[in-house]
């Protein structure tokens, strides 16, 4: 089975943050430019996510929490080339790998969390750091 990762959005984002007038929408976030190598990153180009992966790295790469909101038609072909992946045995990896072989095919943009706490939650060091930031005032 293709892996997929837990998410914590620590904090409820308030109604009028998802008035998203963007087709497709990833949760990034661009001013905490903090990740760890094991968590998902996306490469953002002219404004549209275009890959997204744990072995993303560069300038133009942001923390990203893989929290989606996509059109059908859109979800329909993700789901597609992740079918393909399993009929060809390609099932150690992450569904985003499927997406990253069609992303230029659909518009997903990211959407900043605007400072809020976002993470991934794995492993017990997660949950400690988690818990370490939401005490923070």
């Amino acid at each position: 089975m293709l892996r997929y990762l837990m998410v914590l959005l620590a904090m409820f984002l308030p109604l009028k943050v998802f008035a998203i007038t963007a087709p497709d929408v990833i949760k990034k976030s661009q001013a905490a430019f903090l990740y760890q190598g094991k968590d998902f990153k996306a490469r953002v180009k002219n404004g549209r996510v275009i890959e997204i992966g744990i072995d993303v790295f560069g300038p133009d790469c942001y923390a990203c929490q893989p929290l989606y909101h996509l059109r059908k038609q859109d979800w329909n072909i993700w789901q597609l080339e992740i079918q393909k992946f399993c009929k060809n045995g390609n099932e150690s990896v992450y569904a985003e790998n499927a997406l990253n072989e069609v992303s230029t095919t659909m518009e997903l943009y990211p959407f900043d969390v605007d400072g809020r706490l976002c993470m991934e939650i794995d492993n017990e060091a997660d949950l400690e750091k988690a818990k370490q930031l939401l005490e923070k005032p």
